[in-house]
């Protein structure tokens, strides 16, 4: 995971509220799973605008679109992943074109930062208010 200034900030004692803004400094995301449900990771980080690099499994082809909001790699084939991750790293540019793509992405499944954020809120107000279990929250 590589930062927007170049390198992710890691520390074990992160303040209150760090470890929700760390994941917005990140601007590529490499995923090679060699199995994926929907790939809630991914989308999560299209939201936030990073570009994505994951491999031909499961529900990561449902959320990367190659090389329209990432890059798709063969599983198990480190070298074509190796080619992936310099082409990301190496073109910042390219790689936030990837990123605005994989915003909308998010949106389109409903996962953009704005909108989650207003019915998770809004599921938290109705679950304190008794009014049962709160829908549209996955």
């Amino acid at each position: 995971v590589v930062g927007r200034a170049g390198r992710f900030p890691w520390d074990e004692r992160l303040a209150a509220g760090g470890g929700a803004a760390a994941p917005d400094a990140v601007w590529p995301l490499f995923w090679p799973s060699r199995w994926e449900g929907l790939g809630r990771v991914l989308l999560e980080a299209a939201g936030r605008g990073a570009a994505l690099v994951g491999t031909r499994r499961g529900g990561i082809v449902d959320v990367v679109a190659d090389g329209d909001n990432g890059l798709l790699v063969a599983p198990d084939d480190p070298e074509a992943l190796a080619v992936a991750l310099v082409r990301i790293l190496s073109d910042r540019a390219e790689a936030e074109r990837l990123g605005l793509s994989a915003r909308r992405t998010a949106e389109a499944f409903g996962l953009g930062a704005d909108r989650y954020g207003e019915r998770l809120a809004a599921g938290v107000e109705a679950a304190l208010a008794g009014r049962g279990r709160p829908t549209g929250l996955h």
